[in-house]
């Protein structure tokens, strides 16, 4: 999981062969906001779902740093720690 400090992360969605696909065609698949898929802001966290489980899991999508980016990076054994003790 990383969370973004300072700067901005570019987003580009990809689907289940690893393609990239239009942001406006992903937004629409997963029922989000076309505005909230483009960029990844300070205060805002990226991660997959798979770093959760453990198991090795293909990215959705790429992020590129639009400029300079200042982010932590939370390792998956420690994502899974802070939540267990927050559960």
């Amino acid at each position: 999981m990383h969370v973004i400090l300072s700067g901005r992360v570019a987003i580009t969605p990809r689907d289940g062969l690893g393609h990239t696909m239009p942001v406006a065609a992903f937004a629409q698949l997963i029922g989000a906001p076309l505005e909230e898929m483009t960029e990844v802001i300070p205060g805002e966290v990226m991660a997959n779902l798979g770093q959760l489980s453990g198991r090795a899991e293909l990215s959705s999508y790429d992020a590129r740093a639009v400029g300079d980016v200042e982010a932590i990076v939370v390792p998956p054994e420690r994502l899974r720690t802070l939540l267990v003790a927050e559960a």
